[in-house]
C-alpha cells in the first residue's frame, strides 16, 4: 500500500505548526501551518516571532485541508517589548 500525502500538507514542528515568513520583512505577510482541526477565523490575532521581534499579525485567508489548515496572514503591528 502506498501513503498518498496531500501536497498542502508539509512536516511540522512538535507543536504541530509550520510559520513560513520568508516574505515577512518585503511584504509583510506570513502563512501558518497546522494539522490541528480547528482552523482560526479571519481576522483573528497571532503574536508570532519573525526576525528576532514580536509581532501581531492578522488571518486574512483560511484554506481548509484533508488534514488540517492554511491561514494566510499580514502584519497587524510590532508588539511592543
Amino acid at each position: 500500500m502506498t501513503f498518498v500525502r496531500d501536497p498542502g500538507l508539509r512536516p511540522y514542528s512538535e507543536a504541530g505548526y509550520e510559520i513560513d515568513d520568508d516574505d515577512f520583512p518585503t511584504k509583510g505577510q506570513l502563512t501558518i501551518r497546522s494539522i490541528d482541526p480547528l482552523p482560526p477565523g479571519l481576522g483573528d490575532l497571532y503574536t508570532v516571532q519573525s526576525h528576532g521581534k514580536s509581532h501581531e499579525v492578522q488571518v486574512t485567508e483560511v484554506l481548509r485541508l484533508q488534514r488540517g489548515w492554511t491561514a494566510r496572514c499580514k502584519l497587524y503591528g510590532l508588539v511592543e517589548s
